[in-house]
């Protein structure tokens, strides 16, 4: 009798901690999803077009006036307080491509500090912090500073965390056309990893 209750308790005991383990596991994997918010993103072209709320769309490249594109993307980061990020990707694929963009790569990747507004022609020498560059045009980027200024702005209390693209390579090719990528705005996503 008395074997038999240690076998039951050393059953009980092994089930519970298999069921902390993989309760340990489900909470170590959680990952979310976010999409640009549509009239806090778009694009500004210098010198010619002011932001269109509501366009739902955003262009990398250089207009047929040789003028370079600066592109915003909001992400609403309201209620994330108390989350540990472990990685962060963003990712935007291309929605339709101009002309010959090919001498203007890399993207450069910034974090960027506008807060939850539209977006102003003023707004398009603002300066962030690069997180990194890209090489093509169908963005998937993960860096290490992307992570730390997500957690940046999450620990703040921030509502928002925002990304300005646009390439660094050159800021045109001078060719009196379009040349460049336009992406739809929810294309643009995040997808965070993090524990509680």
């Amino acid at each position: 009798m008395g074997l038999t209750i240690l076998i039951i308790y050393q059953m009980i005991l092994g089930w519970q901690t298999l069921r902390k383990d993989l309760q340990t596991i489900y909470y170590q994997k959680k990952s979310l999803k976010i999409h640009a918010k549509d009239f806090e993103s778009g694009y500004l072209i210098r010198d010619e077009e002011p932001y269109k709320p509501g366009a739902n769309i955003f262009f990398i490249g250089d207009s047929g006036s040789n003028n370079p594109s600066r592109n915003f993307l909001s992400f609403d980061i309201s209620g994330f307080s108390g989350i540990s990020v472990t990685s962060v990707e963003f990712r935007a694929n291309p929605y339709t491509t101009w002309g010959d963009a090919s001498g203007l790569f890399p993207i450069g990747i910034f974090v960027a500090d506008r807060g939850a507004v539209l977006i102003y022609t003023c707004d398009f020498d603002q300066s962030g912090i690069l997180a990194g560059n890209y090489s093509s045009q169908n963005i998937v980027f993960s860096s290490e500073s992307l992570r730390n200024e997500l957690t940046g702005k999450i620990s703040s209390g921030s509502s928002r965390f925002q990304i300005m693209i646009y390439f660094t390579g050159a800021e045109t090719n001078s060719n009196n056309g379009w040349d460049g990528y336009s992406y739809g705005v929810p294309s643009a996503n995040l997808t965070i990893s993090y524990t509680d």
